[in-house]
């Protein structure tokens, strides 16, 4: 499948990385793991050494076929022992001999990275949805804050037009009666 038209192919590929992080440090602790056949090994191996180094000490000194001879002869009555199988060469075989504790031992670990995954997801969307949710109670406030004010102006604006119809009222009243003083005075 193509993988720029794959909208799971993101997810895929996390899953595939998840899954590397997830075994990298079991396959780390078996390549480090010392078996008791390590350890037979090395002693094994340190016993050839020194009937080896014994025997050519006995093989006389010389340049001749005589001397390599000798030398094939040490080599060949002490060869190296056979070295053991890796941690993880033996925990592969294990692997092969149990498919059964494969199959559940990968369904775990299926399992557990598909948990994780789906709690990040989870974790995700609570966030957004908290962060969503913050943005919604400030533009409610500021429309609340908003709404106050424009309620505060148009009660300026009202009592703004209610003092001038008052004063307009006064100076029309005023107006008369300054009229209406004059017309009696010219009378």
């Amino acid at each position: 499948m193509n993988p720029r038209f794959d909208p799971a192919g993101g997810v895929r590929r996390w899953r595939s990385l998840s899954a590397v992080a997830a075994t990298t440090p079991l396959v780390v602790l078996l390549a480090g793991c010392e078996t008791k056949e390590d350890k037979r090994y090395r002693e094994q191996l340190a016993t050839m050494q020194r009937l080896r180094e014994q025997c050519e000490a006995r093989v006389p000194v010389g340049r001749g076929l005589e001397s390599l001879n000798g030398m094939t002869d040490c080599w060949d009555r002490y060869p190296w022992p056979e070295p053991p199988k890796s941690a993880l060469g033996q925990f592969g075989d294990f692997l092969r001999e149990h498919p059964v504790i494969t199959v559940v031992v990968g369904f775990v670990i299926f399992a557990w990275i598909c948990t994780a995954i789906a709690n990040a997801d989870a974790k995700r969307k609570a966030q957004q949805a908290a962060t969503e949710a913050e943005q919604e109670r400030v533009r409610a406030e500021a429309e609340a804050i908003e709404s106050e004010r424009l309620r505060q102006e148009e009660e300026a604006r009202a009592a703004a037009e209610q003092q001038e119809r008052a004063a307009a009222a006064e100076y029309e009243r005023r107006f008369q009666e300054e009229i209406a003083r004059v017309r009696r005075d010219e009378l």
